[in-house]
């Protein structure tokens, strides 16, 4: 289910990034169990939502950065 998922919402917002938008997707998915509920659990993802995880991807994506530059 979480590829359905993520699909739809790759469709809903064209343009970000396909990570950015997994977290969402996985979270998603644990509830989300019938492929026609997946319309109505996209529908109801907002622009904030993939704002925030836009902000915890940055976040993360440093973390690594600065844990592999320390090594």
């Amino acid at each position: 289910m979480f590829k359905t998922i993520l699909e739809a919402l790759q469709r809903k917002f064209p343009g970000v990034d396909a990570a950015m938008l997994e977290p969402i997707a996985r979270k998603l998915a644990k509830t989300t169990t019938k492929e026609d509920e997946v319309t109505t659990s996209v529908e109801g993802v907002t622009f904030q939502q993939v704002a925030e995880s836009y902000s915890d991807f940055i976040v993360i994506t440093t973390l690594r950065t600065i844990s592999v530059l320390t090594l």
